[in-house]
């Protein structure tokens, strides 16, 4: 009995244990293959086994050194009945042979590390069959041209600048424009149009009697001097009562004692208000301005006729006003040709950039012959179609390599510091295939005799825009013309078949970026095949 109750007692001790494993957090990694070829990608699994609701963190990708990770997947969910598993894939590389030993990776289970198992991953070498597998001579470091891009901060500033200028000479052209509007004006007019300015004003509104009545008698006494000639701006109000009562009395004047009066009671009115401190009622304020107006007509009738010296003097205001405005319309037609010219060149400076904007307006010679119009022409048999700034010329001579029984040599050579095209073609009776390494020895030497030194030379394959393949010699020397020695850049071009060779040998200026660009426009442009 007591051996049956020990028994018992194990098998639940042992079905608690295998429970609790079932439901214990675990992480396994798993590695689709423990080989692989330089570059190659395997596959890395994490599946961690949790329970709902914990917080798992998936090691980074550092921590796969010294392998490469080169791409993670999204994290996976596999319910199960207790636990539930997350599952993370891993695709790494190595790009050196060897074999290679990884400890592990730790996952991160809130605040419980899980660590996988070890792994180990033999990285092989790829085998190259060189007797199969052509090699080239590494290419030369090309340099490639800035492109000017115009930050946004500088359109903004430009547009600001721009909007700025013209809104403040819209503004400055329309106050002059009124301006001159009112110059036109005889007296009369323009003092009925300050009191109409005055009715809109916000004196009355705001209670500023003073300076409603400074400006309103102000009008008024203008008028006075401009048209009736008497000294009214600086004359005290009993003043200026006496000099119209004498000229009334002297016959100049013929207003009448009621408008004298009415005249009289509205600048004792602004003497109380701009003295005294006296505050008039609004409607009082209002009517002494259309007392005023109707005043300053009755004062231009009475005036007498104008004599002729001044009716020649008012001819001669008009006529001088008349060229004032006209040399003002040519001023503004010059400030907003002006404000055109530096939105313009505003405009192009940011879209092409500094160096490139200042290349345009220095003309330079090489920006020039790269945007210059291309003419595709054929030459030469078999053709040569090529496209460049101009059409090459036949040359009279042109040398015979290698026992060529025909032979014909273009030319486009412009100025000396330009890009030059020679484009050179070769027959043989016996349709033999061209030996493109003695003709390319035999170009060289014609590139010396027109005066190429110092000459550096590579060799890569070319193949045209219709897949014609070529050779391509290309480098630097030294191009000595009219006294003259200059840096250059070239590349002369191979091509053939049985019982003919097309040279094409182009050479630019050494660092001159629109002149390496027109040249590799004009290698580009070959074609060989048929006629475009």
């Amino acid at each position: 009995m007591k051996r049956f109750v020990y028994v018992l007692f194990g098998f639940f001790l042992l079905l608690g244990s295998i429970q609790a494993q079932t439901t214990a957090p675990s992480a396994v990694g798993k590695l689709d293959s423990t080989a692989l070829k330089i570059g190659e990608k395997r596959t890395y699994t994490i599946t961690v086994s949790v329970k709902p609701g914990d917080s798992v963190r998936f090691p980074e990708d550092q921590a796969f050194a010294p392998f490469e990770v080169i791409g993670t997947s999204a994290t996976d969910t596999l319910k199960q009945e207790r636990l539930w598993q997350l599952i993370r894939r891993y695709a790494i590389s190595q790009y050196d042979s060897g074999t290679y030993n990884h400890p592990g990776l730790r996952v991160q289970l809130d605040t419980l590390w899980l660590q996988t198992a070890p792994f180990s991953m033999k990285v092989f070498d790829v085998a190259v069959d060189t007797t199969k597998q052509n090699l080239y001579p590494a290419k030369p470091i090309r340099e490639v041209s800035s492109v000017w891009v115009t930050p946004l901060w500088m359109w903004i500033l430009g547009v600001l600048a721009l909007l700025g200028a013209g809104v403040y000479g819209w503004i400055h052209w329309q106050r002059k424009k009124k301006q001159e509007a009112e110059a036109v004006l005889d007296p009369l007019e323009k003092a009925l149009l300050g009191l109409e300015k005055l009715a809109q004003s916000p004196y009355l509104i705001r209670e500023e009697y003073k300076a409603y009545y400074t400006e309103l008698t102000g009008i008024v006494r203008a008028y006075l001097e401009d048209e009736v000639h008497i000294s009214a701006m600086e004359s005290t109000s009993e003043e200026l009562m006496e000099k119209l009562v004498d000229l009334r009395e002297q016959g100049k004047l013929t207003l009448d004692q009621e408008a004298l009066a009415a005249f009289d009671e509205v600048l004792k009115t602004a003497d109380l208000v701009k003295f005294a401190r006296a505050t008039p009622e609004r409607r009082q304020a209002e009517l002494d301005r259309d007392i005023l107006a109707q005043w300053l007509v009755k004062a231009q009738e009475a005036l007498p006729e104008p004599t002729e010296e001044e009716l020649y003097h008012e001819a001669q205001r008009l006529a001088t006003l008349a060229a004032y405005q006209r040399a003002r319309r040519k001023k503004m037609v010059l400030f907003g040709g002006g404000i055109g010219a530096l939105a313009l060149f505003v405009g192009l400076l940011m879209y092409t950039g500094p160096e490139r904007f200042w290349d345009t307006v220095t003309f330079n010679k090489y920006k020039i012959q790269n945007e210059s119009p291309r003419l595709l022409s054929g030459y030469g048999f078999p053709a040569v179609w090529i496209s460049t700034p101009d059409v090459l010329e036949r040359q009279e001579t042109a040398p015979k390599y290698a026992g060529a029984t025909q032979a014909q040599l273009f030319a486009y050579t412009p100025d000396p510091e330009l890009v030059h095209v020679w484009v050179h073609t070769l027959q043989w009776p016996d349709e033999k295939t061209p030996d493109f390494d003695a003709l390319g020895e035999q170009a060289l030497k014609m590139m010396e005799d027109m005066g190429a030194k110092n000459i550096l030379t590579e060799q890569t394959p070319h193949t045209t825009q219709d897949e014609v393949q070529g050779v391509q010699v290309f480098g630097q020397m030294d191009f000595e013309e009219s006294g003259d020695t200059y840096k250059k850049s070239y590349a002369l071009l191979l091509f053939g078949g049985n019982g003919f060779a097309q040279l094409i040998w182009v050479h630019w200026p050494k660092d001159e970026p629109y002149a390496a660009r027109t040249a590799q426009e004009i290698i580009q442009s070959i074609q060989l095949k048929e006629t475009p």
